[in-house]
């Protein structure tokens, strides 16, 4: 026979809830403070994922994703007349706008897309940009919104030309491509990638003699 629940058993009140998530939030809070000295969480996050592109543009030329031209403007005044030029990889790219799709071959749409970019520079720092290109897709593969690395179906050999680029500030603007903790998840992806097949280059030297364990 069912009995009464008993107060220990009730569903906890809609006011209880709402301490216990507000007590959390503040442990959350001062542990994320004390592990930051109170510099925003967010830009930590962003100077951890600088520092990794870093590290990564040491082996630029070897690196697997697909390379493109930036173009970095200079001051206000002379920003067209003083631009660099500076060879980047792509790590991540977010399509923005997307037409409506034409078949054109067995299994393919081509579509008109305007696409965030963000992108390593050879110089270590990461920057973003946006492109407009004419895109093949497949027909069992739709583009979705959300995030996409740089080995996607859906990014492949984007851009197709040179790009103005800026520093990227890891914030919520779709332009920014993505947040810190999704860039930084990709570029330990590429390092571990990189370190491994460093290691088996260095395995078959030493097979041969040419390094010492």
């Amino acid at each position: 026979m069912a009995t009464d629940p008993t107060p220990d058993d009730a569903e906890p009140q809609p006011g209880k809830l709402a301490l216990e998530a507000r007590a959390e939030l503040q442990r959350s809070r001062a542990a994320m403070a004390a592990a930051t000295g109170g510099v925003a969480p967010a830009r930590v996050l962003v100077e951890l994922a600088q520092g990794l592109a870093s590290e990564l543009a040491q082996h630029f030329d070897e690196l697997p994703m697909h390379r493109f031209t930036g173009f970095l403007p200079g001051p206000r005044l002379l920003r067209w007349l003083t631009f660099r030029r500076v060879p980047h990889r792509m790590v991540m790219g977010r399509y923005l706008d997307l037409s409506f799709p034409h078949r054109v071959a067995e299994g393919w749409n081509r579509q008109y897309a305007h696409i965030a970019v963000l992108a390593l520079g050879a110089d270590g720092l990461l920057r973003v940009g946006s492109t407009r290109v004419i895109v093949r897709i497949p027909q069992s593969d739709p583009v979705l919104a959300d995030v996409k690395r740089w080995d996607h179906i859906h990014l492949r050999r984007v851009p197709t030309h040179a790009l103005a680029l800026a520093r990227w500030d890891g914030g919520q603007d779709v332009r920014q491509v993505a947040r810190p903790r999704e860039v930084i998840d990709v570029l330990t992806d590429i390092a571990a990638s990189m370190s491994a097949e460093i290691g088996r280059d260095l395995e078959v030297m030493r097979r041969f003699g040419v390094a010492e364990d």
